[in-house]
């Protein structure tokens, strides 16, 4: 849904929409955000289980 009106042609960004709440594809970003973010690779392991851990018990 846009925020406001838009002019034709003009490029729309994510300030002039509102995003729906729970979507899947934010909740796989912020995963990933996570998981690269780390720069060992112990702690890529932890968060890679707390993720599975977090999915499986949905």
């Amino acid at each position: 849904m846009l925020k406001r009106d838009i002019p034709k042609d003009q490029v729309l960004t994510y300030d002039d929409v509102v995003l729906p709440e729970g979507r899947l594809v934010d909740k796989l970003l912020q995963e990933q955000a996570v998981y690269f973010a780390t720069t060992d690779e112990a702690t890529r392991d932890t968060v890679l289980q707390h993720l599975q851990r977090t999915e499986a018990s949905v």
